[in-house]
């Protein structure tokens, strides 16, 4: 019995050195995709500073105010603002922790910079104020053009088009010049 005694000893210490390994490796993968999941995420982050120039770039397209200019306008704020602003606590939160950490590494003062200039230009872009944000502008751009379209489609507008083209077409300077009707 001495010899099936040590059998099943030898086999349950390997089952239980087996189960160690596993556990720890197990921890340290889990560890491992945390990190990979965290660099990531602070890669997204930071990537939102080259999205605050796109949209910059993408508004200035976008002009005059036209009401054929509104769903672009609207897909602008969809694209850009609204996921720049609701991802801009998140940016706070990070520098708020770094900020608060000893200064570190090369690395760490870097994403500090870049995370400070990130909150600079955010609030650039996404203030409400057409003379100062570029979301605001665009608010306005939308509500001009509406406001346009509004006043294109109105009988006033009619009337007064009708009169001022009736008038440029009997003026001698124009020799009969018809227009289409012009917005704005």
């Amino acid at each position: 019995h001495r010899a099936a005694s040590v059998a099943v000893t030898v086999v349950l210490a390997a089952l239980l050195v087996g189960l160690v390994a596993t556990t720890v490796l197990s921890a340290a993968a889990r560890r491992a995709e945390r990190r990979e999941l965290a660099i990531g995420d602070e890669l997204v982050r930071l990537a939102d500073l080259n999205l605050v120039r796109e949209a910059e770039r993408e508004a200035d397209l976008l002009w005059p105010p036209h009401p054929e200019h509104v769903p672009a306008l609207e897909a602008w704020l969809a694209r850009y603002a609204q996921p720049l602003e609701e991802r801009r606590p998140a940016h706070q939160r990070r520098l708020a922790e770094l900020s608060a950490a000893p200064t570190g590494s090369d690395v760490h003062t870097w994403e500090r910079d870049t995370l400070t200039e990130l909150l600079a230009e955010l609030e650039r872009l996404l203030d409400h104020d057409p003379e100062r944000g570029v979301t605001g502008s665009i608010r306005a751009r939308i509500e001009a053009a509406r406001r346009l379209a509004q006043e294109r489609n109105s009988a006033a507008h009619a009337e007064a088009w009708r009169v001022a083209t009736s008038a440029i077409r009997a003026s001698p300077h124009y020799r009969g010049l018809e227009l289409s009707v012009q917005v704005g």
